[in-house]
């Protein structure tokens, strides 16, 4: 199967399959962090959770929760650790999105 993060899976896959690309997936996890926190200005890729959006462990955990929602996945507690900004979900999600249709 051909991948490329910013067009989505391509080919080579009969199995059902999301058609988001990587920055509809982008813009759908800053419209939701952005319904949570209404009070920031600008929230970018390289935005960090806590310093800059200003989230604390349990809006994290809130916000996970939209995503595994919205995108029918299931991010592993184990790796919330490795969320640090914006830019880090949208990996995560996006490979986890991936990996749910192959």
């Amino acid at each position: 199967m051909l991948v490329n993060q910013r067009q989505g899976i391509k080919q080579g896959s009969e199995k059902n399959h999301d058609p988001k690309t990587y920055d509809t997936v982008r813009s759908e996890i800053i419209t939701i962090i952005n319904k949570k926190v209404e009070s920031i200005d600008h929230i970018g890729e390289h935005s960090s959770l806590i310093t800059d959006i200003d989230l604390d462990s349990i809006e994290v955990v809130e916000l996970i929760t939209k995503f595994e929602d919205k995108f029918g996945i299931q991010i592993p507690m184990d790796r919330l650790t490795e969320l640090k900004t914006v830019k880090d979900l949208e990996r995560l999600i996006f490979s986890l999105i991936q990996k749910k249709h192959m």
